[in-house]
C-alpha cells in the first residue's frame, strides 16, 4: 500500500492523473481517489482530464457524488462531453436541488450556486442564446460576492474564440452592439480568461465574414504581453491562431507557419502540452494550403486521431483536419467515416461553424463519389454561411469546393 501510495503521489506531481488514480485505487486509498476527482472537477474541460478519469467518476458511489457540489458539477460536465446530455441535465438538477436545500449564508450553498452558474455558462448543450441574460446576472452576483467561479474553458484549447468552448455565431450577428454592452461583464465573469478576449472575438467575427482585419490585428497584438502576464494561454493561442489565419488569407503562408511554430516552441517550453495537438493540426492545414502534401501525410500517419469509434469532442479540430487530408488523398469513404460521429454533437450543441465545415467536407466527399446527396449537404452549409455572412468559412476550401459551387 505504501508503494502504491508513493507511486500515486509521483504521478500526481507529474499531472499524469490516469496513472495516479490507478496507483491510489490499487493501494485502496479511496480518499485520495476522491480528492483527485474533486480537484479535476474544478478545472475547465480544456484542462480537466475527463476522458482518462471517466471510469473513476462512474465508479463513485452515488451518495458520495450527491454530497459534493464539485463532484455533481464534474459529473454534469463529464456526461456532456460524452454526449450523454440527459445524464448531464440529471446531475445539473441534483446540484440545483442541493443548492435549494442550503441556507442563503451556507458555505456549501454558495459553492453549489457558484457551480450552477459555471455550468449555465459552460455546458456545451446550452448554446449561447441565454448567455446575454446569464452573464450580466452572474456579473451582479460576483459584484455582490454571492458566488465565486472556477475557471472557464473559453476556447477548449482551440485556436478560436468564436468556435471554442461555445459557438458564438448568434452573437456575431450583433457583434458591434454586444462588444459595447457585454465587454465589461464578460471580462469580469471570466477573470483571467477575459483578458484580451473581447478584442480577439470581434476581430475573429469580422474575419469569418470576410472583412479585412489587418487594422484590428495591429491593435490586438500589443495586448499579447498583457495576455501572457495577466491572462491565459488559451487566449494567447486564439490571438496567434487568428493572426496565422489572416496571414494565410493574405497570401503569406510562410509567416503563418512561423507564427504557429514559434508559439508551439514557447508553449512546449512552458509545459503547455494540451495545446500542441491542435497546433500540429493547424500546421498540417497550412501545409495542405501550400501543397506540402508529404508533411500533411506525415501528420496523418503520426498524429491524427483516426479513432472513429471513440469520439472525443475536444479533438474536433483534429477530426476535421484529418478529413481534409483524407480528401486530399482521394479517400472520400474514409472522410465520411471520420465525420459521421460528429453529426449528433454538431446538432445537439448548435455548432454552426463546425456544421458548415462538416457539411462542406461531406459534400465534397459525396461529389467525388458521384453521389447526388452532395447537393443537399452543400445547400445546408451555404444556407448557414449565408445566414451568418460567414464567407471565409466556405471560401477557405478554395478549389476543392469550386466545382460544387
Amino acid at each position: 500500500k505504501a508503494l502504491f501510495s508513493r507511486g500515486g503521489l509521483y504521478y500526481e506531481l507529474k499531472e499524469d492523473y490516469a496513472h495516479a488514480l490507478e496507483c491510489y485505487t490499487s493501494g485502496g486509498d479511496h480518499s485520495k481517489v476522491s480528492e483527485l476527482l474533486v480537484r479535476n472537477a474544478e478545472l475547465h474541460p480544456g484542462m480537466g482530464h475527463y476522458a482518462e478519469m471517466e471510469k473513476y467518476y462512474r465508479s463513485l458511489p452515488e451518495a458520495e457524488i450527491l454530497a459534493s457540489p464539485s463532484l455533481m458539477q464534474g459529473m454534469s460536465m463529464l456526461c456532456a462531453l460524452a454526449m450523454d446530455y440527459e445524464g448531464s441535465e440529471h446531475w445539473y438538477g441534483e446540484l440545483q436541488a442541493f443548492a435549494e436545500r442550503c441556507g442563503r449564508q451556507d458555505a456549501a450553498g454558495k459553492q453549489a450556486r457558484s457551480r450552477l452558474a459555471w455550468l449555465d455558462i459552460s455546458l456545451p448543450q446550452r448554446g449561447v442564446n441565454g448567455l446575454t441574460e446569464t452573464i450580466p446576472a452572474v456579473f451582479r452576483l460576483l459584484m455582490n460576492k454571492k458566488v465565486t467561479l472556477p475557471s472557464f474553458s473559453v476556447t477548449s484549447a482551440l485556436p478560436s474564440i468564436m468556435n471554442g468552448g461555445k459557438d458564438f455565431s448568434e452573437w456575431s450577428k450583433k457583434d458591434d452592439l454586444l462588444y459595447k454592452t457585454l465587454r465589461l461583464p464578460v471580462e469580469t465573469v471570466l477573470g483571467r480568461d477575459g483578458v484580451g478576449l473581447a478584442d480577439c472575438a470581434i476581430a475573429e467575427s469580422k474575419f469569418e465574414k470576410g472583412e479585412d482585419v489587418a487594422g484590428r490585428m495591429l491593435s490586438l497584438l500589443p495586448q499579447l504581453n498583457e495576455v501572457r502576464n495577466r491572462g491565459t494561454p488559451d487566449i494567447e493561442f486564439a490571438v496567434s491562431g487568428l493572426l496565422a489565419r489572416s496571414q494565410l488569407a493574405s497570401g503569406q503562408p510562410a509567416d503563418a507557419r512561423r507564427t504557429i511554430e514559434v508559439l508551439r516552441e514557447c508553449f512546449a517550453k512552458r509545459g503547455l502540452t494540451r495545446f500542441l495537438p491542435n497546433m500540429d493540426a493547424m500546421l498540417c492545414r497550412i501545409d495542405m494550403h501550400t501543397g506540402n502534401l508529404d508533411a500533411a501525410d506525415a501528420w496523418y500517419r503520426e498524429k491524427a486521431p483516426r479513432e472513429p469509434t471513440h469520439l472525443n469532442v475536444m479533438r474536433r479540430y483534429q477530426y476535421l483536419t484529418q478529413a481534409m487530408v483524407e480528401l486530399e488523398n482521394g479517400r472520400p469513404d474514409t472522410v465520411q467515416l471520420t465525420l459521421a460521429p460528429l453529426e449528433p454533437y454538431v446538432q445537439n450543441c448548435a455548432r454552426i461553424i463546425d456544421g458548415i465545415h462538416l457539411n462542406v467536407l461531406t459534400a465534397i466527399a459525396l461529389y467525388r463519389k458521384k453521389d447526388e446527396r452532395w447537393r443537399e449537404r452543400l445547400t445546408v452549409a451555404l444556407d448557414a454561411a449565408a445566414e451568418y455572412r460567414f464567407i471565409r468559412t466556405v471560401s477557405v476550401y478554395g478549389t476543392a469546393v469550386l466545382p460544387l459551387l
